[in-house]
């Protein structure tokens, strides 16, 4: 029976990938290059892929962030042991994830070293000295002393070297993840889903990066604010530097995925499918392009790789969405190829954005939008009405129209209806994973 590994390369737009990832596309048999993610941020648009429907009507976002209230995904059929294994704390133990799978972990990537060792995230109802004794108590308890030990170690240094001119031990939790999946792999027929989190930000050198920015930058170096606010020109350095290390992130990425993917398809005894994509790309503040992250809603969130490595199919498959995932891995479990799943429209949607701390509605607005051709529709709660020519991952000028009718059709409730967060809408997540999500720019 057909393995199948679904690798995640977080925040990696469609272009980047195409310019920086030469390994894994000559890898791939079959690549859809008009892929659109359903939303901008990872907690909808992992739970669309793995779920095969919209925000709205799954309900998890970000009025709901909980994987554990999908009721299907698309690995609930199969016979295989589905494993999930994640460097993003949006896709952890804080937002239910471990409900979907026979076996899930994660760990901080942008921090930690190991998924072995004890999470502090695990001990952040305490403080000072107590907080260090828990950790060391826990970490005997589970027999991790000794790799709870290196990677509490692993912190504080890395701690100390952020913004010096010595470079950070490690990377973001790329080698951590691959070492992890190749021991899950051991068991098959395996469902192996896995999320890489090296390219997100915040952006800073590592010593694994080819990159010549100089060690001692950090993105942190200005608030989200300032870097939204100001005229591109008047912060071009700053910009260059974070467009560099993003894309030397991707081809590190692009580097080590497809050494793994080589690795893991020798070593499996049955046929290993691999599909590489995106849960959503990054805003780099490019023309056309407001912010630097992804708390805005475009064609550069939206557009992105998708890639299958192990089975023939289409040459060109057209409009493509990440909620037809499923049903490319049921064809390639059933029939042996990837079939034909091209559409005449694709939908995407944001409800809200509870992370943003802002005054500014537009960036907690709820949003939508189809890809109709290479037009781009965008509606939304506080009544713009818009109409995008698409050049490959950017938006063109917008343009004020009324939206068809056919267009609205493509959701069966409206956007109001899901865009309101309730009294009880902020989630209980923990002190611990609120910092690391502050960290990766979900919280302004």
């Amino acid at each position: 029976m057909t393995n199948i590994a679904l690798l995640v390369l977080d925040t990696v737009r469609k272009d980047y990938f195409d310019e920086h990832a030469p390994r894994l596309r000559e890898l791939a048999d079959v690549e859809f290059d008009r892929c659109y993610a359903p939303s901008s941020w990872s907690v909808p648009s992992h739970a669309s892929m793995f779920n095969g429907r919209l925000p709205s009507h799954h309900g998890v976002h970000s009025y709901n962030p909980n994987y554990a209230d999908l009721e299907v995904t698309f690995f609930n059929d199969l016979n295989h042991r589905s494993v999930g294994l994640s460097a993003n704390g949006a896709v952890s133990e804080s937002f239910g994830a471990e409900a979907l799978f026979d076996t899930f972990d994660s760990f901080a990537g942008n921090d930690e070293r190991s998924f072995d060792a004890v999470s502090f995230g695990e001990v952040a109802d305490t403080t000072g000295l107590d907080r260090y004794r828990k950790y060391v108590s826990m970490a005997r308890e589970r027999d991790v002393l000794t790799e709870s030990l290196r990677n509490g170690l692993y912190i504080k240094l890395n701690e100390w070297l952020t913004g010096t001119r010595v470079p950070k031990l490690g990377d973001f939790g790329a080698t951590a993840v691959i070492d992890r999946a190749l021991r899950e792999a051991a068991a098959e027929p395996f469902l192996l889903f896995a999320n890489f989190i090296d390219a997100h930000g915040p952006m800073e050198n590592l010593r694994i990066l080819d990159s010549d920015v100089p060690y001692a930058w950090h993105s942190r170096s200005l608030s989200a604010e300032t870097v939204r606010e100001a005229a591109p020109e008047t912060i071009d350095e700053y910009l260059q530097n974070y467009r560099d290390l993003y894309a030397a992130s991707v081809r590190y990425l692009d580097k080590q995925v497809a050494a793994f993917v080589e690795r893991l398809q020798a070593r499996t005894d049955e046929d290993t499918v691999v599909i590489v994509t995106a849960d959503h790309g990054e805003e780099l503040r490019l023309p056309g392009e407001r912010d630097l992250g992804h708390m805005d809603f475009s064609t550069a969130l939206l557009h992105v790789p998708f890639v299958v490595i192990g089975a023939e199919g289409p040459d060109d498959a057209g409009l493509t969405s990440l909620l037809d995932v499923g049903e490319v891995v049921r064809g390639i479990v059933e029939d042996g190829r990837v079939p034909e799943i091209s559409r005449e429209r694709v939908s995407a949607e944001r409800p809200g954005m509870l992370f943003f701390d802002g005054e500014d509605e537009y960036w907690t607005r709820g949003v939508r939008t189809v890809y109709e051709g290479d037009v781009r529709y965008e509606w939304d709660t506080e009544g713009r009405t818009l109409r995008y020519e698409i050049e490959t991952s950017r938006d063109g000028d917008a343009e004020t129209v009324a939206i068809p009718e056919p267009v609205r059709d493509e959701f069966t409730v409206s956007i109001e209806s899901v865009a309101r967060p309730t009294t009880d809408s902020d989630p209980d997540i923990d002190d611990e994973t609120m910092r690391q999500l502050e960290d990766l720019g979900y919280k302004v």
